[in-house]
């Protein structure tokens, strides 16, 4: 290809805990926001029937109990579904590529590409729609709502800085075509 020079590295291999966080990450980006919303609606219904619960002089017994099952919807909308969609999406990675995966993404002028398992994928950079950052991982989210996991500390040239500088540089360059 025309640009070779590498202008930033990143290896790691992806372990369970590492999936699960990038799937977090990605999940509480486009899912909470959701989420939220229907949690907030529970509440507002559990309002309603704690009043009309109240305005009939019935039981508090029933007003404990619509708690604690709003309590139990609220954990399972946040935590149990967006965990059990990384554990079934982790399992499929497994499958196809076996146990740990090491990968290796490289960062070029105008693209950068991924080569895991010896599966190489390309991706230009006008592709990428968002930058996301937990704990460990940055996580490049494509148009197609994939993540693609970098780890912090596996950049072996460049680093954060260098990505999001691409990045930003092939948005400009788009945004100028357009």
């Amino acid at each position: 290809m025309d640009d070779v020079e590498i202008l930033a590295e990143n290896r790691f291999t992806i372990t369970k805990k590492l999936f699960y966080e990038g799937m977090l990450c990605v999940s509480a980006e486009s899912y909470g926001k959701l989420a939220k919303k229907a949690v907030a609606f529970l509440g507002i219904a559990w309002l309603a029937l704690t009043a009309v619960t109240l305005w009939n002089s019935q039981s508090l017994g029933y007003v404990v109990i619509e708690f604690v099952v709003l309590c139990l919807v609220a954990l399972w909308i946040y935590i149990l579904m967006p965990r059990s969609k990384a554990a079934s999406a982790f399992k499929k990675m497994e499958a196809k590529y076996g146990g740990d995966l090491e990968r290796i993404t490289r960062f070029y002028e105008e693209r950068l590409e991924v080569e895991a398992s010896g599966y190489q994928i390309v991706v230009p950079y006008s592709e990428i729609s968002q930058i996301l950052r937990s704990k460990r991982l940055l996580v490049l989210v494509t148009e197609g709502k994939t993540g693609l996991l970098l780890k912090l500390d596996g950049f072996t040239r460049g680093g954060e800085a260098a990505v999001r500088e691409l990045i930003k540089n092939a948005a400009m360059e788009e945004n100028e075509h357009d």
